[in-house]
């Protein structure tokens, strides 16, 4: 079994790191409901392709239409597999 060197970060650790970051947070209990679903290191990509300053909000809606188009694409490709 793997032993890890550092313990995991909570959520409001990591709702600091995205603070620190320069990712505003308007809405502190969606960031953490968010968080709780979506790993933090998923969104970090998005984080770093947008430009400063945003909010998580804008991250998060992101990754969904993100999300939305990978799945509509597989749903396509599978269709004709």
């Amino acid at each position: 079994m793997n032993q890890f060197s550092k313990p995991p970060k909570t959520i409001p650790e990591l709702i600091s790191i995205l603070e620190g970051k320069g990712i505003a947070n308007a809405n502190p209990s969606y960031s953490e409901r968010v968080l709780q679903c979506i790993p933090y290191y998923k969104l970090s990509g998005y984080i770093k392709s947008t430009p400063e300053p945003i909010e998580l909000f804008d991250v998060i809606k992101t990754y969904e239409l993100d999300m939305e188009i990978r799945n509509a694409i597989f749903g396509l490709l599978a269709h004709y597999e």
